[in-house]
């Protein structure tokens, strides 16, 4: 994933909830995964084109959100 955010440090968290399902618009109840991918400056159209085809199988739904530089914080200070 690094390489489609240009090299910048890429963290990556993980909460799995294994009996999760979800109806999907076939109405299978098959387990299916909810994911956000949190970005400053990296999320809209071919960005998340990219991150869809890299980390979308089946059942795989994923919340881009575009995060404001000076709404993130990191080692007491924001982004922007």
């Amino acid at each position: 994933m690094a390489f489609c955010f240009g090299g910048l440090t890429v963290v990556l968290k993980v909460h799995a909830v294994p009996t999760v399902t979800a109806p999907d618009c076939s109405k299978s109840i098959d387990p299916c995964a909810l994911c956000s991918l949190h970005s400053i400056g990296k999320i809209g159209g071919s960005h998340n084109k990219q991150y869809s085809k890299l980390l979308s199988p089946d059942r795989i739904y994923i919340n881009f959100v575009d995060m404001d530089a000076a709404n993130v914080d990191w080692n007491n200070t924001t982004f922007d």
